[in-house]
């Protein structure tokens, strides 16, 4: 009978403890809202358009949570058009911006369901990125 009482409290040690380490840790916020979209943006930019420098008609929706499949995140929607070349412009393009933890995790083309209610604002920082620092 006391070895059933002994493993009894043990249980009880173990999960107790258990409960206080999960209140001791710090939890993080999937959701938090990208207060830097914009300077992350301009950021990832160079990293998805082969002619970075010299975009027009950039435009940005401000970060709105919305569900993507089933969960929910923080997304922003980018209009710009892009050179395809050093002399020409290509066709307009429309990305959204998935955030988690604040942070871009995706930068992808955009449906119209993604992002044909987006009510955009200008984003002439955009138009103004040099990655190689000597643009004119």
């Amino acid at each position: 009978m006391q070895s059933g009482l002994r493993w009894l409290a043990a249980a009880l040690v173990v999960a107790l403890s258990g409960c206080m380490t999960a209140s001791n840790e710090t939890k993080v916020d999937e959701n938090a809202f990208p207060a830097n979209y914009k300077t992350e943006v301009i950021y990832v930019v160079p990293n998805f358009i082969a002619f970075p420098t010299k975009i027009r008609d950039a435009s940005i929706s401000e970060p709105a949570l919305t569900s993507v499949g089933g969960v929910t995140r923080y997304a922003s929607c980018v209009r710009f058009t892009p050179r395809v070349n050093d002399t020409q412009y290509g066709a307009p393009e429309v990305r959204i911006v998935y955030f988690v933890q604040g942070n871009i995790t995706q930068f992808i083309p955009a449906n119209k369901a993604q992002c044909g209610a987006a009510a955009y604002k200008p984003f002439p920082e955009l138009e103004k990125i040099c990655p190689s620092g000597d643009c004119k």
